[in-house]
């Protein structure tokens, strides 16, 4: 399972790409009316990404010793590669998506779906509650 440490590493890394990507295009809008009110929407937009990236990059990933630990069975590493091929497509999906014509507001929700799957992956590593 050392490959979601990876698949992980792709979805920082198309996220990253997505904030360069936004950045060029904030970059053409203020050359055009530095006081355009869609800046304002852009730089939520990157600190959300930003804050996204930061959490993708720093989930639990890897060595089957970690999982051992938490007591993974197939299905809970079949969920693990299903959340991670899940949030491979969103984050290639929200690249994608970004363009001159910016949508920050989609690009958003597509942001806040990411963060969705990854907060429901990172219960799997909760310890059981007591009963």
């Amino acid at each position: 399972m050392e490959g979601d440490a990876l698949v992980r590493g792709v979805n920082a890394t198309n996220l990253r790409k997505a904030q360069e990507k936004i950045r060029f295009v904030e970059q053409k809008i203020v050359e055009v009316d530095p006081f355009d009110g869609r800046i304002s929407q852009i730089e939520t937009l990157l600190s959300r990404l930003r804050t996204i990236t930061e959490e993708v990059t720093s989930a639990p990933a890897g060595a089957m010793s970690y999982y051992a630990r938490f007591n993974f069975g197939l299905e809970e590493l079949q969920s693990l590669v299903d959340y991670d091929l899940s949030m491979y497509e969103s984050s290639n999906k929200t690249l994608a998506s970004i363009n001159e014509n910016l949508d920050a507001q989609a690009i958003t929700d597509q942001t806040n779906e990411i963060q969705d799957q990854l907060l429901e992956q990172n219960k799997m590593f909760l310890p059981p509650q007591p009963r």
